[in-house]
């Protein structure tokens, strides 16, 4: 999701990166990822797997995540969205390794 969203954004010239936390002592969960659009601001379109209330809210503040993620990473966004690109047009039902 976060890839996409990316891919949409740069179209509009909009700088993004990505940004993941690795999630300590959930079953279901090791990393959540979200797009940094500033700062101090996330757009995070899985926030649900973290909040189940519904809700049309996409921003968040990064120091709004639970204390069990650990310390936010960021990354470049470019080298993996023509990676992601060229896995959209294959098809393919499994993420290649570089992603």
């Amino acid at each position: 999701m976060s890839l996409e969203f990316c891919y949409h954004v740069k179209k509009l010239n909009i700088p993004t990166s990505l940004v993941m936390w690795h999630v300590k002592g959930d079953p279901l969960f090791y990393d959540h990822w979200a797009v940094r659009i500033n700062q101090t601001q996330v757009v995070d379109l899985t926030r649900i797997q973290i909040e189940p209330t519904l809700t049309s809210k996409v921003v968040f503040d990064l120091s709004d995540y639970p204390s069990n993620f650990s310390q936010p990473r960021f990354y470049i966004t470019e080298p993996l969205l023509a990676e992601y690109l060229d896995f959209k047009m294959t098809y393919s039902e499994k993420l290649p390794p570089i992603l």
